[in-house]
């Protein structure tokens, strides 16, 4: 009698709670921005998040809204885009109980490396690397009447930071078997 091979679930390792908070010092730390910045952000209405009266107004996180206000962050960061062209990306990241967070944590934890793709307008794509290569390979980029500019951005280190800052810290790395099984 031969053993079947049971097929192997990817190590969910990180399944955050939905009632997990984070903290101002946290989004300081994952989204690398000061106090000041993000009091400057939640005046303007550009921080995800919200303020709990019993804790003399210190605003509170759940992971979507850090990884967020992070993506963001980043792509402020990199990009030079002005706060109001970010409310586009927060609101569509965070409308109809979306959890790209959770999303992104799903695809590392399997091995992959995860990237975001946006116009800043109409256009947001979440996925593994791979799934960019066969929508290359598909054309999707093709229309040359429109001239739309895209933003790529890794978000494995934006995730990481996030999960940095739990009570017991995880990192996700990127796993070359996760290509090899993708390619079989």
């Amino acid at each position: 009698m031969t053993k079947k091979k049971e097929k192997r679930k990817p190590n969910l390792v990180v399944n955050i709670p939905p009632a997990t908070e984070f903290k101002a010092s946290d989004a300081k730390t994952a989204a690398r921005l000061s106090y000041r910045q993000l009091n400057d952000w939640g005046t303007k209405g550009a921080l995800a998040g919200s303020r709990d009266s019993d804790s003399a107004n210190w605003r509170r996180f759940n992971p979507n809204q850090l990884f967020v206000v992070s993506l963001c962050s980043e792509v402020r960061k990199a990009f030079s885009v002005p706060l109001d062209r970010l409310g586009w990306l927060q609101n569509e990241m965070l409308k109809d109980g979306r959890d790209y967070f959770q999303v992104a944590v799903n695809f590392m934890s399997q091995g992959y490396s995860v990237w975001l793709l946006t116009d800043l307008t109409e256009g947001l794509v979440m996925d593994p690397d791979v799934e960019f290569q066969q929508l290359i390979a598909t054309g999707y980029f093709r229309d040359d009447d429109t001239g739309t500019a895209f933003i790529f951005v890794n978000v494995n280190p934006i995730v990481n930071r996030i999960l940095g800052c739990l009570k017991e810290p995880v990192q996700l790395k990127v796993n070359p078997n996760a290509y090899k099984q993708f390619n079989k």
